[in-house]
């Protein structure tokens, strides 16, 4: 359970499709999805071209972007980084503003990747 009695689903990566039931809970203002594998689960997602792309016109790191991107989709990233620098930047993420002109065939692209 999560802090506001929600259910909680967590997730391995974004490389992978998601589940029906999984979707289906999006639906359901109670649940909240978190996920834990962010990073490590989506390691050719992160080296991808179309997403350095959207990484760069953002000026914001591969790991941002991913990030920023599991938020826009309602979902919260986990860090489990225990480097300071790093959490710093997973922190600053909620701040950052995902912009897509510019990048509509990269962002496209991506979405086609993660499903």
């Amino acid at each position: 359970m999560g802090q506001g009695g929600e259910k909680v689903v967590r997730e391995q990566g974004c490389d992978l499709p998601v589940s029906a039931p999984v979707s289906h809970a999006r639906a359901r203002p109670t649940i909240s999805r978190r996920s834990f594998w962010t990073l490590t689960g989506s390691p050719s997602l992160l080296s991808h071209p179309s997403f350095l792309s959207i990484a760069k016109a953002n000026r914001l790191t591969p790991e941002q972007t991913l990030f920023k991107l599991a938020q826009a989709q309602g979902i919260t990233p986990l860090s489990g980084t225990t480097n300071a620098e790093h959490m710093r930047q997973d922190v600053e993420v909620e701040k950052a503003d995902l912009k897509v002109n510019g990048v509509e065939e990269e962002v496209k692209a991506v979405k086609s990747l993660i499903g």
